[in-house]
């Protein structure tokens, strides 16, 4: 990650230990896909940058912006961060 990006996530860039990942994926009860990752956004420097889950089929893609109702055919998902 860049340090701008390590700033807007509150992640130490000199901490190897500390880095964005995706803890849990979920479906909601209204088949929407809820996504837990850590650092939580209430701890990022920049509380108006988003979370967009992103998927595909294979790793080396297309990625997709994942729809509310999910898509059974993506096997692979990364969150990306964007900044307002």
């Amino acid at each position: 990650m860049s340090v701008v990006e390590c700033y807007v996530l509150g992640v130490d860039p000199e901490v190897a230990e500390e880095d964005f990942k995706i803890t849990s994926i979920t479906i909601g009860a209204d088949g929407k896909p809820v996504v837990e990752f850590d650092p939580p956004q209430v701890e990022w420097n920049v509380p108006s940058a988003r979370a967009v889950l992103k998927g595909a089929m294979t790793l080396e893609g297309p990625w997709g912006e994942v729809p509310a109702g999910g898509n059974p055919a993506y096997r692979f998902f990364k969150v990306e961060v964007v900044l307002p």
